[in-house]
């Protein structure tokens, strides 16, 4: 008895063909089973679709009969699977390993939406696809084949997100004093990014969004900013120290030592002189037993001298102001003055 040659899927094996019995006896009638005791009758043994051992019984016009094994093979047609990076900076390349099952050599075709490329022989069950797509594409293997079958369609894919490039920037120029602490900050863009500084000196971090510079030396950084992806971007700051001949003004709040609140017209009023301040916050007064007698933000206006209704006593009191220097800078003072009468 000759064995049927293996097909593949969707084909079928017709055990019921000549071929099969061939060299038997003449006279022979055959039929066709599921078990060796020939006691299930095969249905459909002229398009068998799977794999197995099947029995034919042939029996003579005497009545006698022989039953022969006979083993039907259907190879499973080959599989794929597409996997790898997903996320990928403009500009780079991606990697996508694709998997083969079956028996090698394979070849398969893949489509970039746009042109189709074939690949192979391919001896083992693992191959790298290396990709550089401009833009978002997906990556379709639509036929496959390995030693024995192919299979075609929408096998296996794989999407590839291409992350836009970011702009560099250089950022404009801080100017500071030498040896003293500076705030510095690198632009802060979506998502969770890591930030690197370089040259690292004068910092007191260097791998944060917004370190602190204190140094006597002008210096030029470049900030590398990089993705959740791991797409980089490298800014530029420069930070300038200031000559030592540029001195900044001075910013000061000060007030009399004492002031006369007679009606006299001459130094009736305790207020404060600002220097330098562009704006005052606040100007108060108390006397020595802690309380607010007197508070403004006003430099014109001034304390006469009279709380709740009653003038008060000769006697030292204390002022405290705070305001905001022509630089920015936050000035907080304080001091006594004497009411005399």
């Amino acid at each position: 008895m000759i064995l049927p040659a293996a097909v593949c899927p969707p084909g079928t094996v017709d055990i019921t063909n000549a071929s099969i019995t061939a060299g038997s006896d003449a006279g022979l009638t055959y039929t066709y089973w599921t078990d060796a005791a020939a006691t299930s009758l095969l249905s459909n043994p002229g398009a068998i679709a799977a794999s197995g051992t099947y029995y034919i019984k042939a029996t003579n016009a005497s009545g006698c009969e022989q039953i022969k094994p006979v083993k039907v093979t259907l190879n499973n047609p080959p599989a794929v699977v597409m996997a790898g990076s997903t996320i990928i900076c403009s500009g780079s390349k991606a990697v996508i390993t694709v998997t083969l099952t079956g028996t090698a050599p394979f070849r398969f075709s893949y489509s970039d939406g746009v042109k189709t490329y074939n690949v192979g022989p391919i001896s083992s069950a693992n191959y790298q696809l290396t990709v550089s797509p401009g833009s978002n594409t997906t990556y379709t293997i639509s036929s496959l084949a390995d030693a024995y079958c192919s299979a075609t369609g929408n096998l296996s894919s794989a999407t590839i997100t291409v992350v836009s490039a970011i702009t560099a920037v250089r950022y404009s120029t801080i100017t500071a004093d030498a040896n003293t602490s500076t705030q510095i900050n690198a632009r802060s863009l979506a998502g969770n990014n890591t930030y690197l500084w370089a040259p690292p000196v004068g910092l007191d971090a260097y791998n944060t969004i917004n370190p602190v510079f204190k140094h006597n030396k002008t210096t030029e950084y470049l900030i590398t900013i990089t993705s959740e992806q791991g797409c980089n971007v490298t800014d530029t700051l420069l930070v300038k120290i200031k000559p030592p001949d540029a001195e900044s003004p001075v910013e000061d709040i000060i007030a009399p030592k004492a002031w006369t609140p007679n009606g006299d017209g001459q130094n009736d009023l305790l207020r404060p002189k600002l220097i330098n301040i562009r704006e005052l916050k606040y100007f108060r007064i108390f006397n020595r037993w802690g309380e607010l007698v007197y508070e403004s933000n006003s430099s014109v206006e001034g304390w006469n001298g009279i709380y709740k209704g009653k003038p008060q006593v000769m006697d030292t009191y204390t002022w405290t102001a705070e305001g905001i220097g022509a630089s920015g800078a936050v000035i907080k003072r304080s001091g006594n003055s004497v009411l005399l009468r």
